[in-house]
């Protein structure tokens, strides 16, 4: 799953989720097919990512989450949808979200 969504292969992508791929998965780093897609700025990938209810929480081994590889790439797309997500926790996050949107803009 994580080389698919590295690259943006969507088709590729259905085919794993029909055949149950773990959307949740973590590779050596701890980054889950959402992170990795939002790192590559692949918003279509992120979109079928957040329908199957990948998490906009999770972190990597480095504390960061999805919407943090997408800024850190500057993926102003990507980051917009998970901004839209409404997934993160408002409280938590909201020094991220404040400098995600800043990135956005």
């Amino acid at each position: 799953m994580h080389s698919a969504c590295a690259n943006g292969h969507i088709v590729v992508m259905r085919e794993l989720l029909a055949a149950k791929a773990d959307v949740e998965g973590v590779d050596l780093q701890g980054t889950t097919p959402l992170m990795i897609a939002a790192s590559n700025g692949h918003s279509s990938a992120c979109s079928v990512l957040l329908a199957e209810s990948a998490s906009t929480a999770a972190v990597d081994r480095e504390g960061s989450n999805a919407l943090e590889h997408a800024a850190k790439g500057g993926h102003k797309e990507v980051v917009r949808l998970l901004l839209a997500d409404g997934g993160l926790d408002h409280a938590v996050h909201r020094p991220l979200r404040d400098r995600a949107s800043a990135a956005a803009a």
